[in-house]
């Protein structure tokens, strides 16, 4: 399930939508709650691939909970995921190439305010978007040889998607980096981290250009550049963690 999306309506969304939002948030919330069982982590007693995934929740979801003045992770509710966020963020690996949160929070605030009333996407599109991109990157650089064809193909189709949608704009949200350009940064930023660290490539130049000139814009803003991790890190962590033969170009 892809949370980032309904976290981001519920924090920013329209006011008329809000309640709405807050309850989708918190349904996929209850499923990573239930998800996580008796375990320390997703993955057991050691952090793994989902845990990872979920870094949205583990740290990002706090930074948007405080920025936005919106409630949705709470311990009396979700006990277990809440402890998971706290271990998840206080592992060696992970706390050292967080961004700062105070200026992530003070970027948020500035950038979108309380509200913001940016409404972009028409039914299909926000259909097409709740499709994890995360999971289908993942899998293309994680998979068995054999399935490896399909699961490309699959993340090729996601990308194509991001490629039509950005027309001839800068940015998803026009001249100035807007709502839909967070959401994206698993491509922005996350992507090429995981095509070196696994060997896969997948945004290509002349396959994607849109996505790449936009992806080039987006980590050289000034405010995304300064609170980046440091990619030689999370590059050595992902193949020190899951290996670097499970996939090759």
């Amino acid at each position: 399930m892809y949370c980032l999306p309904a976290i981001f309506k519920a924090c920013w969304g329209e006011e008329r939508e809000h309640e709405k939002a807050v309850k989708e948030a918190s349904e996929l919330l209850e499923f990573l709650e239930n998800e996580l069982k008796e375990k320390r982590y997703f993955g057991g007693e050691t952090v793994g691939l989902l845990d990872i995934a979920a870094n949205t929740i583990g740290y990002w979801l706090g930074v948007f909970e405080e920025a936005s003045g919106v409630e949705m992770l709470t311990r009396e509710k979700f006990p277990k995921l809440c402890n998971w966020a706290n271990e998840f963020v206080c592992v060696t690996a992970v706390k050292e190439n967080l961004p700062p949160r105070d200026k992530l929070i003070a970027y948020f605030r500035n950038r979108f305010g309380v509200v913001v009333r940016e409404k972009r996407y028409n039914s299909s599109t926000k259909k097409k978007r709740r499709k994890t991109y995360l999971s289908a990157i993942w899998k293309s650089c994680t998979c068995e040889k054999e399935e490896r064809e399909k699961a490309v193909e699959e993340t090729s189709e996601l990308l194509q998607f991001l490629e039509n949608e950005l027309k001839e704009q800068k940015y998803f949200g026009g001249e100035t980096i807007g709502l839909v350009d967070i959401a994206a940064n698993i491509i922005g930023y996350w992507l090429e981290i995981f095509e070196e660290a696994f060997g896969v490539e997948l945004l290509r130049k002349e396959k994607f250009p849109k996505l790449c000139n936009w992806a080039s814009e987006f980590v050289s803003v000034s405010a995304i550049k300064e609170n980046l991790p440091p990619s030689d890190k999370l590059i050595a962590f992902l193949q020190n963690r899951f290996g670097v033969g499970n996939a090759s170009k």
